[in-house]
């Protein structure tokens, strides 16, 4: 084997190497795991509060109130903060404004 062609061969395994690593850097990052939507919620639904639990999946999600100011048509969405799965998210309507709690509702967000 001459030198020439030794350093020819050092260049191909060179290119096969880069080539191998972009490939298997590419199936690292193709591979991460799926995300879930949170799931298998609980909603409760009082005078008081709107109640949201979900024990499913790897989202977060948040519950919101819908509220009714007395004597008005008109309805107001007061939300929680996002929570993580398998935490409380409680809605409630605002102290003291006289609203009533007419019904709730649910946002749902992955990872």
């Amino acid at each position: 084997m001459t030198a020439k062609s030794r350093i020819g061969g050092g260049r191909a395994l060179s290119v096969i190497g880069l080539t191998l690593g972009i490939t298997l850097g590419t199936v690292a990052v193709v591979a991460s795991p799926a995300q879930a939507m949170p799931g298998n919620c609980t909603r409760t639904l009082t005078p008081d509060y709107f109640r949201v639990v979900c024990t499913s999946g790897s989202g977060t999600y948040r519950a919101g109130a819908l509220c009714r100011p007395v004597g008005s048509e008109f309805t107001r969405l007061r939300w929680t903060e996002w929570v993580r799965v398998g935490e409380v998210a409680l809605a409630r309507c605002l102290p003291g404004l006289e609203e009533v709690l007419v019904d709730g509702r649910v946002q749902l967000r992955d990872a």
